[in-house]
């Protein structure tokens, strides 16, 4: 899947996810095509992140991924930590006991172009704990701008009570830099540094997402984490053209 075999196969799914990005977005709104929308997000960054790393490699840090994230937010439905007290829609089955399907594989595909980003951003890093770090961080930003957007759709409830941010409680975020620094850790051990063939895709996926939130938090009246999601759009589009060139 490496080489200009991989990178057409990426284009595709970048296509595609744009393309039903833009139906949602015009007023579509045909559940059946926000799933889509989600498994040609999944699909893109799968795809990019075996491309990179080699599908063997990528598979073993997936599956190591899933299952903290799975962990997660197994504790966090049921136990109320690491993130707070909260409770799924129905609307987001299959679940498996009460963590949706998409939600946990929505963490990989979310968490992987960020790892991307850092490695870009830094350069050089001195050393695994600073891109495990910084990636930790600009995963939390993506969630202070996510959050408020997907919580404001309905997608999930939290319990009322403690400092919150647009009805998103602070411990969310904090839980997501936690999980971030244990997926980043199993990143940085098993996939190492990607290869720059294809890694505008993601990139440029990413920016397509974060612009949605953008969207989404301005139709909610939500400015800061509109203009957080606005500015990481603009990011992501920035290093999807650096490495494209």
């Amino acid at each position: 899947m490496c080489g200009l075999l991989g990178c057409r196969a990426g284009s595709l799914l970048l296509l595609l996810y744009a393309g039903v990005s833009l139906l949602v977005v015009a007023g579509a709104g045909y559940r059946w095509l926000h799933v889509l929308g989600s498994i040609a997000y999944v699909a893109l960054a799968v795809h990019s992140a075996a491309v990179a790393h080699g599908w063997r490699r990528f598979l073993v840090a997936a599956s190591a991924g899933l299952a903290v994230v799975f962990a997660a937010e197994y504790a966090g439905v049921n136990y109320c930590v690491p993130f707070g007290c909260y409770s799924y829609s129905p609307a987001m089955r299959p679940m498996v006991a009460g963590v949706p399907v998409l939600v946990a594989a929505m963490w990989i595909a979310l968490s992987y172009p960020v790892y991307l980003a850092s490695w870009l951003l830094l350069r050089r890093p001195p050393g695994l704990l600073v891109v495990v770090l910084a990636s930790a961080a600009l995963l939390t930003l993506v969630d202070v701008a996510m959050d408020p957007a997907l919580t404001g759709l309905g997608l999930w409830r939290w319990a009322q009570g403690g400092p919150s941010f647009y009805g998103v409680p602070l411990s969310n975020f904090l839980g997501w830099f936690l999980v971030g620094l244990v997926l980043y850790t199993i990143y940085g051990l098993l996939l190492g540094r990607p290869w720059p063939g294809c890694t505008w895709q993601p990139l440029a996926g990413y920016s397509v997402f974060t612009a949605q939130l953008s969207l989404i938090n301005t139709e909610q009246g939500y400015v800061a984490p509109s203009v957080l999601a606005a500015l990481l759009a603009v990011l992501y589009a920035l290093l999807a053209v650096a490495v494209r060139r």
